[in-house]
């Protein structure tokens, strides 16, 4: 029993530096507070800032043309809009306001314009082809969808390094 004894001592010393210890150190900070959503989670994709859309010319066309095809079936304006050009996005607001006109006089803004003229969630539209010009300025996205022979064809054009649709087209 002399083991026992001696044993006791031990685990009694033991678990008293345990609980010290445990007691001791730093405190733990105080939990952060919830932080803002980064702009990443919820800004919408800019072309003029983001490679994706960049790139080999005929696969930034392309993903420009997907990504305007996303915006087009999920009915996001603010993604739809950074894929147009400053002429393309004047031209849809002339229509979206012209469309609206009749029931409501407030201005409307180019997500508003694209959910109201370009958004279509039954589309399976995808991207079939892709054509660059020669100079590599501008491509046409022919798309199809799903079921039907017709082709929809998409003009983009290259502006500083970013594909972007110059005539978009409903879906």
């Amino acid at each position: 029993m002399v083991v026992q004894q001696c044993l006791r001592p031990a685990v009694v010393l033991a678990a008293s530096s345990l609980v010290f210890t445990a007691g001791c150190g730093t405190s733990s900070p105080e939990p952060a507070p919830p932080s803002e959503p980064s702009p990443s989670s919820t800004a919408s994709v800019n072309p003029l800032e983001n490679p994706v859309l960049e790139g080999d010319a005929a696969e930034g066309a392309r993903s420009a043309a997907d990504t305007y095809l996303e915006a087009v079936r999920t009915g996001d304006g603010q993604v739809g809009c950074f894929v147009l050009t400053e002429d393309a996005r004047a031209a849809l607001i002339e229509s979206a306001t012209a469309e609206l006109a009749a029931s409501d006089d407030s201005p409307v803004d180019c997500a508003t314009a694209f959910h109201t003229i370009l958004a279509n969630p039954a589309t399976t539209a995808h991207v079939d082809t892709v054509e660059l010009s020669a100079d590599g300025t501008t491509a046409t996205v022919h798309v199809t969808s799903t079921g039907t022979p017709d082709t929809t064809t998409l003009t983009l054009v290259n502006t500083g390094g970013a594909w972007l649709v110059d005539a978009p087209s409903p879906l």
